[in-house]
This record gives structure tokens, sequence and C-alpha cells, in this order.
């Protein structure tokens, strides 16, 4: 697997210009897709503390920059979708989410929003000593007991830490937060499941979707 990315290549949901340099960071293997992730160092870019990688190294090595509430010193660490971005220096205070035309950008949020994280139960599996095992949709496993969560539900994890703060199930009412599709980064009100689909309201209009994409955020 290559170690370099050409910026003509680089996904369409990065924010990046596309005719400057011929090369671009490109983030480390990780839980994220590459679609839903950016290096740390381009993350301190766009966010204006940094021109260049080597400054972005300087200020990893300098000061403390958590991603999910663990520092990270390697310009290319990874940073994805809904993970938080803390630089406690400036007291600034990211969250990684879509756009609605699918390009990851970052929000500010207070700073107790960075300590928590939605994550999406994607699959249960039995482990041994007959515990239940929750598969995350950030590559997280954490135990749990039975009544824990549905495949599908959303859990609000503490971070650095996987305690359970709250279950939100992916259920008739609950406010849905699109991370994939035709209508990616929509939020919306879920009303109804049919197999694998889902229907939604947003804006006034009832909208169809696959059911995988729904993140389920309150």
């Amino acid at each position: 697997m290559s170690r370099h990315l050409k910026r003509l290549n680089a996904p369409g949901s990065w924010f990046v210009q596309r005719r400057t340099t011929k090369y671009i960071a490109k983030p480390l293997p990780g839980a994220h897709l590459l679609s839903e992730s950016l290096p740390i160092a381009l993350v301190l870019k766009q966010l204006g503390h940094a021109q260049t990688t080597a400054e972005a190294k300087k200020i990893l090595n300098q000061h403390q920059v958590l991603v999910d509430g663990r520092r990270v010193k390697d310009p290319k660490a990874s940073v994805g979708i809904m993970d938080s971005i803390a630089l406690p220096t400036s007291k600034e205070y990211y969250r990684v989410v879509f756009d609605a035309k699918g390009r990851l950008q970052l929000v500010p949020i207070p700073h107790a929003e960075s300590e928590s994280k939605f994550c999406k139960v994607v699959n249960k599996t039995t482990v041994k000593g007959a515990k239940l095992q929750l598969n995350l949709n950030d590559g997280r496993n954490i135990l749990a007991d039975k009544s824990a969560a549905n495949t599908g539900d959303t859990l609000v994890l503490n971070v650095p830490g996987q305690k359970i703060v709250q279950r939100l199930p992916l259920e008739k009412g609950a406010l849905i937060y699109l991370l994939g599709g035709k209508h990616i980064g929509t939020l919306g009100v879920m009303d109804k499941i049919e197999d694998g689909e889902i229907l939604f309201n947003a804006n006034g209009k009832s909208i169809a979707t696959a059911k995988r994409y729904a993140l389920v955020v309150g």
C-alpha cells in the first residue's frame, strides 16, 4: 500500500485545492475509510494553525492535540467522521462531520461535548465466557450486557474511556444523521423502518434511504 497520495487523487470528501502541490499527507490506516477520514496535519492546516506539514509536526510535538481524548503526535494520524478534536492550549474543540455535499468539515463544539462520541452498533457477537461484544462503526469493540443495545442503535460513549453514557435506539421519532447515500449529511426525524430501508422527514419532505446510513443523534 502506497504511503503517498497525489493531491489530484484525494477523496472527493476532502476540502482541498487540487492543483497546488503534487502530494498531500495520507492518513494512516485505521478504523475509518480513507473517504471518511483526514490526516491530523491537514486538520491543523485547515484550522489555520499550520501552513506546512513541518509546522504541524512541531505543534503536535510541543502542544497537546487530542483525538477522542487521546493525544496524537504522528502528523498522519487518522481523524474520522464523528471524531472529536481538542486543542486545549487554544481552547478549541471540533467534531468531524459531513456537509450536504459529502465533504468532511470541522464543526466547533463545546468542551464538554468533546469528551463524548456517538458510535453506531454495526454488529453484536458472543465472545469467550458468553459475554456480549458490541462492534461499533469506528472500529471499537466493547463488552456489554445483552440489553445494552441492538444493531443499528447509537451509543454515546465517554472518551477516551469507553463507558456507555446513553443508548439512542433506532426507532420512530429518533433524530438521525446520514453518514452516506444521496442525502449524506442530512438531519431528519425517523418515521418508519422497512427491511433495509428507512423513511424519515427532513425540511418537510419524506425521504427514503438505506438503514445502514442512519446514525441516531437524539
